[in-house]
């Protein structure tokens, strides 16, 4: 994988705005994914389809655009800009979570079915707390304080929350390290599970925590992870998280293999 000659926690994050989980810290140090088989990874750029009626009708107004466009660019254009309702659209779009599963995902973010008219008070929920978030990472507040402001007035899961804050930091000029994408399939059911594994097996103690959660807690553990081997490798929170999704989509079934850091 690419690896740089920068150090990638800056002093953009302190330890007042983004604290480490300390035993995750220590843990992940001593344990560092193997990825030198992977090269060349970029994360998914998005796409641009024609607009469907269940889009529009979760959008305070009227698109006069033919296609959607959900690609990385214009993720960051709708977040600079303060267009909520859509950028939502878009992250949901790009993450696979509109309409996701039998459609829960749809559901667990607007309160609707896919399809069907979720009404204004959802999408003002939405602008009010996003552009409240908004406000704060400009600020460069506490990234728990945010996570937890979201989960309260929006009820949205880690994962929601996880790729939104991704990009609305990027947009807001954050420097790396910045929040990454958590999943269920790649992070839950395989990566975590494999560094669990690789600690027990090296007698590593305690065993990783869990992050199955929708807590702030629970994502912290697995960025804590994710920042503290970035800065093993030499390389971003993104551009790794990015080459681990690719070594997943290699050989999803085979466990990824970790040495000692």
């Amino acid at each position: 994988m690419q690896r740089h000659t920068n150090t990638p926690d800056t002093p953009d994050l302190t330890e007042k705005n983004w604290p480490l989980d300390p035993a995750m810290a220590s843990l992940a140090d001593g344990l560092v994914p193997d990825l030198e088989d992977i090269a060349g990874a970029n994360q998914y750029p998005g796409d641009i389809k024609p607009w469907k009626e269940q889009w529009t009708s979760v959008l305070n107004f009227v698109p006069d655009q033919e296609f959607c466009d959900y690609r990385v660019p214009a993720i960051l254009e709708s977040a600079r800009a303060q267009q909520w309702p859509l950028f939502v659209l878009q992250v949901g779009l790009w993450g696979q979570m509109i309409p996701g599963p039998m459609g829960r995902s749809h559901r667990k973010i607007y309160g609707a079915r896919y399809g069907e008219d979720p009404g204004l008070d959802p999408l003002h929920r939405i602008e009010k707390c996003l552009g409240a978030a908004w406000r704060d990472l400009q600020a460069r507040q506490s990234l728990e304080g945010i996570w937890n402001r979201i989960r309260a007035e929006l009820g949205w899961s880690a994962v929601m929350i996880s790729k939104c804050l991704h990009f609305m930091t990027r947009a807001a000029g954050w420097a790396d390290p910045v929040p990454v994408p958590i999943d269920n399939a790649m992070v839950r059911q395989w990566l975590w599970p494999s560094f669990k594994k690789a600690a027990e097996a090296n007698r590593l103690w305690p065993s990783p925590g869990g992050i199955n959660g929708n807590s702030w807690e629970s994502y912290k553990r697995y960025m804590t992870a994710i920042r503290c081997w970035a800065r093993a490798i030499n390389t971003s929170c993104t551009e790794l998280e990015v080459t681990i999704f690719a070594r997943w989509r290699l050989a999803p079934k085979k466990p990824l293999a970790f040495i000692k850091g």
